[in-house]
């Protein structure tokens, strides 16, 4: 047998130089920086893991507390129920509704009969009358003088043949008014155009008295054609018709006058027979005609 070749077999390996330059070691720098690099890789990941879950912690609504078992739920004691010491001390209630409505309408009926009796005799105060029929006088006799045309429109005649109005007192005609002196007869058609220019003229006023003189008028061309009208007879003789005034005239000297003068503006006699019980102002001789 023979021995293997260990002598030459080594000097071939030693003396080949491309083995040699296979073996050589490697630098530090290799080794360390792939340790680095390797450490910064899972290092890094896990960092910034570690800080999202913070940051998620931090606006996370609080945790809910758990409710405890049911099986150590406890019944709940039952108290017993005491009365209120303070109710028992609160009075009754002592509002009575019936009385208490009583009550207000009496107040009510005393405030404005108070009031009622105040006015009387303030009224009484100042106009110095006693009772309701010099209080009647008294009225009278302020419309006679502060109002004449209207107490000159109550206390006309009537004489529905008559067209103006003979009172001093009452308004002068004004062109509003019918005028049948022409002959001409009474019509809608004309009295509307009188009431319209009574109103453009006068306003509300003149119309209200146009409207009255126009309805006046229709009534006496009504009664005209029905020979309702008044008679043509003439006095030749000079006689005066007679008008004979019987009632309670307990008024004044100044509304006797005014009827007075109203009449024999007419044309008429005046007789009058004064029946009340008490004449305060006896009338002349020459008012009774």
């Amino acid at each position: 047998m023979s021995s293997p070749p260990t002598a030459s077999t080594s000097a071939q390996i030693v003396s080949n130089p491309t083995v040699d330059e296979k073996k050589k070691p490697l630098p530090r720098w290799v080794p360390v920086s792939l340790l680095a690099v390797t450490t910064a890789a899972l290092a890094l990941p896990i960092y910034l893991l570690k800080r999202h879950r913070a940051s998620l912690a931090e606006l996370a609504p609080p945790a809910r507390r758990t409710a405890k078992a049911a099986g150590r739920l406890q019944p709940a004691r039952i108290r017993p129920v005491e009365p209120n010491p303070r109710a028992a001390e609160v009075p009754a209630d002592a509002f009575n509704a019936p009385l208490q409505g009583l009550k207000a309408f009496g107040i009510a009926t005393l405030g404005v009969t108070t009031c009622a009796a105040a006015g009387v005799w303030g009224v009484k105060a100042y106009t110095g009358v006693r009772d309701t029929r010099e209080f009647a006088d008294y009225m009278r006799q302020t419309l006679l003088l502060r109002l004449p045309g209207l107490a000159a429109r109550l206390h006309r005649l009537p004489d529905p043949d008559s067209d103006s109005d003979s009172s001093p007192s009452a308004p002068s005609p004004s062109p509003s008014q019918p005028e049948h002196a022409t002959g001409e007869p009474w019509t809608w058609v004309a009295a509307e155009a009188r009431l319209r220019a009574a109103y453009e003229q006068r306003g509300f006023a003149g119309w209200a008295d146009a409207a009255l003189r126009e309805v006046e008028e229709e009534a006496r061309v009504e009664r005209a054609k029905r020979g309702l009208g008044a008679s043509t007879e003439t006095y030749t003789d000079g006689a005066k018709p007679k008008v004979l005034l019987i009632g309670f005239l307990d008024t004044k000297e100044a509304e006797y006058a005014f009827v007075k003068d109203l009449l024999e503006a007419k044309g008429c006699e005046v007789v009058i027979i004064d029946t009340s019980i008490q004449v305060r102002t006896p009338l002349p001789r020459s008012t009774l005609g």
